[in-house]
């Protein structure tokens, strides 16, 4: 399948998976803006990616389909909708498996599509830096172990500090979900792995890195950085670590040029975020893994100056495009749900100071009403999302309790 040589100077049609995830939600927005049509596909009939104004249609995807239907359902869609371009997701390189390369004319992702399936896995992208010839390439990776069946694990876990954070890859286990758990003792480890191995073959296992959360974010395009831009995290859910849910534009030259050598020793072709934690009192930093995919806190790149999706498209459509880089000190927040999370998670932990407590209050109000700070779903004529999220946030916290 390629429509590929027809658009080099048009609008394209362009599907956008997964449209209940933040980051499907500003791909959508990206490229409904720059004039293409947005067909947005979810297996969650309330996604958020259908109710945009940038959406042209939404497709609903059935719950129940296999490794063995997948493929022939985006087939499906591609020809009933006319297709040009598909956006990479997670799930969709998963589902596809092998035969990605049916489809490797509508994914942006360059020449070889099999990169793209090989290095959306978590195992396979620490093995290309922990096992390749560059040694180099193994610098700032302290603390993380590739794990295989059969190894004798309970002597190389015990190298690890706890807690222990060990990654399953859905993309290398057809069928079985991703997963990540979480060990606070090596002896932990040790008893609850072997069968999760048996299952899943392979795994990723790190120890906690100090510091902060950071990004760094490319599209780099034969052979080429067009944008750039790096993050780091300011608030996460939970307040002791998770998933970011405000985030600043920022610049570490020495964490962008280690981000930088890994990109290229990968050759890679598209988007891609490679996340570290990073320790301002040292400046050590440790990569923690790479999303080669758009990614959750995308909005901050497009406020920050950065059109990732757009510039992907042109990249892949064969446009000219100027390298670029993101504005620094752009903040931006998803502040429903996930500020209040992380305000609430804040709130329960019995072993925060009341002052802290206050001080966050008093901070989620001030951020609330700052002209500087921007938020994801308040974006420009598409700000009934932001109401949206903003209804919907009781109810999740009545469903928790």
């Amino acid at each position: 399948m390629s429509h590929q040589n027809d658009v080099t100077t048009c609008a394209l049609r362009v599907l956008v998976p997964e449209a209940h995830a933040m980051g499907s939600v500003a791909c959508i927005r990206s490229l409904g803006r720059a004039g293409h049509t947005v067909i947005a596909a979810s297996d969650q009939v309330d996604a958020l990616g259908f109710r945009s104004n940038y959406c042209s249609r939404s497709v609903l995807q059935p719950k129940d389909l296999s490794l063995a239907t997948y493929a022939a359902w985006l087939s499906a869609v591609v020809r009933d909708n006319d297709i040009d371009l598909v956006i990479p997701s997670e799930t969709l390189v998963g589902m596809l498996g092998q035969r990605i390369d049916d489809f490797a004319g509508l994914l942006p992702c360059g020449p070889d599509p099999r990169r793209l399936e090989r290095f959306i896995g978590k195992f396979e992208l620490f093995s290309a830096f922990l096992e390749g010839q560059d040694a180099s390439l193994r610098a700032n990776l302290s603390g993380t172990l590739l794990l295989r069946r059969g190894d004798d694990i309970h002597a190389r876990l015990a190298t690890l500090t706890p807690p222990i954070f060990v990654k399953f890859d859905a993309v290398q286990a057809r069928g079985l979900p991703a997963s990540v758990l979480r060990f606070d003792s090596c002896e932990a480890a040790q008893e609850a792995l072997p069968p999760m191995l048996d299952r899943y073959e392979r795994a990723v296992a790190q120890q906690f890195a100090p510091g902060a959360g950071v990004g760094v974010f490319f599209l780099r395009w034969n052979g080429e950085v067009k944008a750039t831009l790096m993050h780091r995290r300011l608030h996460e859910v939970p307040h002791t670590g998770g998933v970011s849910s405000l985030r600043e534009s920022w610049w570490n030259e020495r964490v962008h040029e280690d981000a930088l050598k890994r990109i290229e020793a990968l050759e890679w072709w598209g988007v891609g975020m490679l996340e570290y934690r990073w320790d301002a009192s040292t400046g050590n930093f440790a990569l923690m893994e790479f999303n080669a995919r758009f990614w959750g806190s995308l909005h901050l790149a497009l406020f920050a100056g950065v059109d990732f999706p757009r510039l992907l498209v042109d990249a892949w459509a064969g446009r000219a495009i100027e390298s670029v880089r993101a504005s620094v000190g752009v903040r931006c927040r998803y502040t429903f749900p996930k500020e209040v999370e992380h305000l609430w998670s804040l709130l329960r932990d019995s072993k925060v100071h009341a002052h802290t407590k206050l001080n966050a209050v008093l901070e989620f109000i001030m951020l609330s009403f700052s002209p500087g700070v921007h938020s994801d779903l308040w974006f420009p004529r598409d700000r009934g999302l932001y109401f949206r999220a903003l209804a919907a946030t009781p109810g999740k916290f009545l469903r928790r309790s």
